[in-house]
């Protein structure tokens, strides 16, 4: 399921750091390639520790987390908010 609350735009300024995470590979690189052809700096993760571990390295202006993600994304969530 896909919720859209804004556009990329109204969350997170041209040139912004995004991080998308979620365990569909073809989902994640083509949100990641459109986020990038609009301008961000985009970094993609295919589980909930990878997602982590490059947030932790270099924190994210947005995340955009696949909820239902094996490792749980909910958790991912929990986690960045905490950082």
């Amino acid at each position: 399921m896909v919720a859209v609350v804004a556009s990329a735009e109204d969350l997170v300024p041209r040139g912004g750091r995004v991080l998308v995470a979620d365990d569909d590979e073809q989902l994640c690189r083509h949100l990641a390639a459109a986020l990038a052809a609009a301008g961000h700096q985009v970094v993609a993760a295919n589980d909930g520790a990878d997602a982590l571990a490059v947030a932790r390295s270099s924190p994210p202006d947005v995340a955009i987390v696949d909820l239902t993600m094996p490792t749980s994304g909910l958790d991912v969530v929990r986690q960045l908010k905490e950082m």
